[in-house]
């Protein structure tokens, strides 16, 4: 290894933690369980969102395109949906459930794929 050669650790590690743990928070605020007053939604970008975004990012460096599909999306995906919920936007059940059924569909080729 040339000392001009970069070594990147592996992200699984982060991108399952910030995933995992944004959704459970904000699954249990949805199941009326734990009440939300926003610090889920800014979890959401952080971990859910920018954590798993640079996870992809590094899945990529390393040469890891499922990885870095995987992680990036899914990072993407929570900070579109803090993002709609920070800015009020008025969503339609149907709206919803149109982009929820796309993600069960991404989800599905991921899981497929992996």
């Amino acid at each position: 290894m040339s000392s001009k050669e970069e070594v990147w650790g592996n992200p699984a590690a982060l991108g399952l933690v910030g995933f995992g743990l944004t959704t459970i928070a904000l699954s249990l605020a949805n199941a009326g369980i734990i009440p939300t007053t926003g610090l889920t939604i800014g979890y959401a970008v952080s971990w859910g969102g920018l954590a798993q975004v640079f996870a992809g990012w590094i899945s990529f460096r390393r040469n890891d395109t499922f990885g870095g599909t995987a992680f990036s999306g899914y990072g993407l995906f929570w900070l579109g949906l803090a993002l709609a919920l920070i800015l009020g936007l008025k969503i339609s059940s149907s709206e919803l459930g149109l982009w929820m059924l796309l993600w069960g569909i991404f989800t599905l080729y991921m899981d497929v794929g992996s």
